[in-house]
């Protein structure tokens, strides 16, 4: 019998708790574009430039119903477990596109602290989270052989039609697993931020806003 490498050990680990907790997502962390800021939900700031291993292969997207500002139902599923539903689909469809929509559509990525080992979580809902993530996810489905993407925590800008630039989340790439060295000593990858705003066009609006409502995050 072969043993489990400890990382994925880790990830199934908090999977695991993830269900016998009903379904949370654990310790969260958001980017509040207004301060340009990582912040832990309900916790501290997470410093600029923070370290982390990214976990693309357990990227989630999908609904999560709110009331009262507290999670109570999700519908949310990793690429390999298939589509997450259409918000017609959903209850309450009268509410769809709505400020008080009590659906929001959301995104998540798990992080591995270099030092601690500790698993937290990247919740993002804006076009700026889309933007950070896509480049993150793209620079991934290219250099999948050099095992999971170290990273550390960083900002971007990205244009928009009504309100100038806008600060974005990044996830800026320092090396890689695969490489020999899981503390960011392989050399820097190149995933500028912004660099693919000119094919992001499609991910933002009329006006650039999120067009998701997200009542544990109003900024």
């Amino acid at each position: 019998m072969s043993l489990v490498k400890q990382r994925n050990f880790d990830l199934a680990l908090a999977e695991e708790l993830t269900e016998l907790g009903g379904g949370g997502f654990g310790t969260l962390i958001k980017f509040d574009a207004n301060t340009v800021k990582f912040n832990i939900v309900g916790g501290d700031e997470v410093e600029m430039g923070r370290e982390y291993i990214a976990h693309p292969d357990q990227y989630a997207r999908g609904w999560t119903k709110f009331v009262d500002k507290k999670p109570v139902d999700r519908k949310v599923f990793k690429i390999g477990d298939g589509e997450p539903p259409e918000r017609d689909e959903l209850d309450e469809p009268e509410c769809a596109g709505r400020s008080d929509d009590p659906w929001c559509y959301q995104r998540y990525l798990p992080l591995e602290d270099i030092k601690s080992g500790e698993i937290v979580t990247f919740a993002g809902k804006s076009v700026g989270s889309k933007i950070g993530l896509f480049n993150l996810l793209n620079t991934f489905s290219i250099n999948q052989h050099r095992g999971l993407p170290i990273i550390k925590l960083a900002t971007g800008t990205f244009p928009t039609t009504a309100h100038g630039r806008k600060w974005h989340p990044a996830f800026a790439i320092i090396g890689w697993t695969g490489d020999g060295d899981a503390s960011g000593g392989g050399g820097p990858t190149d995933v500028t931020p912004g660099k693919y705003d000119a094919d992001l066009a499609h991910l933002r609006g009329d006006e650039g806003d999120p067009p998701e409502n997200d009542p544990e995050d109003p900024g």
